[in-house]
């Protein structure tokens, strides 16, 4: 049976601020769901809660149908893992020495690696391609390598369930379709359910199975892709005017923000 993760009615506040605002999501099993909206719209601060980063102040996230707060955690973090927006990088470690880290939910009380253990990096690193970095620090990689080094990570903890926060910030634009890519051939040809915070509309929309929208801690609008991503939704959410456009080698939609009419006074010398 597949690994289940939803939320139900989720609040949660920051002092006497809602961030979030009685939410409720069913994250689509073995799809790549995309979690879209402004900044501050409560999509990071859902992803925490998912995570169990962050504990509600009311509702719940459910993980297999029972709370996730009441599962012990070394369990969840055998079905789920996470990787947050720009992690902390230990200082000189080496790529073989991160991506070993996601075994540590496998490991025994004295923490050595099994056959399996060292299976599961080399085929993490063989899926994002930095299996020829092993040797190397992280550090001295470029911001693509090093993204790839954090989700092989990720994938070696063998979880079915993958959330990542942001993954593409402050990545040209050769990395940050490299790393779509790579999440959507996980999702599709590997059966992983993988849950990705996103600010670029036209990535997500290329990429992502299913969308959620968010709007200052509502769920805006949510389900497949084609049908919830249109330009009334995309309007309603980010109150910018767009037309649609139709990729001819790919089919696909793209969105393009109407310019606004300045006239003559809005003119720049």
């Amino acid at each position: 049976m597949p690994v289940t993760l939803s939320a139900r009615d989720v609040t949660f506040s920051y002092g006497k601020t809602e961030i979030l605002k009685r939410v409720s999501a069913a994250i689509s099993p073995g799809k790549l769901t995309a979690l879209v909206g402004p900044n501050g719209s409560g999509k990071s601060t859902l992803l925490a809660a998912l995570a169990r980063f962050l504990s509600p102040s009311s509702g719940s996230v459910e993980l297999d149908g029972r709370p996730i707060l009441s599962q012990p955690t070394k369990a969840v973090a055998r079905r789920l893992a996470i990787l947050p927006q720009s992690p902390p990088l230990p200082e000189g470690i080496t790529v073989f020495e991160l991506v070993s880290r996601g075994r540590y939910p496998h490991s025994g009380l004295l923490g050595l690696w099994s056959a399996a253990d060292l299976a599961a990096i080399d085929t993490a690193m063989g899926m994002t391609g930095v299996r020829d970095f092993a040797d190397r620090p992280v550090s001295g990689l470029s911001g693509g390598q090093r993204q790839r080094c954090w989700i092989a990570m990720a994938l070696a903890q063998e979880t079915p369930v993958l959330l990542l926060d942001e993954p593409t910030s402050a990545l040209d634009l050769r990395y940050q379709l490299e790393i779509l890519a790579l999440l959507k051939i996980l999702s599709a040809q590997h059966g992983r359910t993988i849950v990705v915070a996103l600010h670029d509309l036209n990535l997500a929309a290329s990429h992502a199975d299913h969308m959620i929208f968010f709007r200052e801690g509502v769920v805006h609008g949510a389900g497949a892709t084609r049908d919830v991503c249109t330009a009334t939704m995309i309007e309603a959410v980010f109150d910018v005017a767009v037309d649609v456009l139709v990729d001819p080698s790919s089919g696909r939609q793209v969105f393009v923000p109407k310019l606004p009419d300045v006239g003559e006074g809005g003119r720049h010398g």
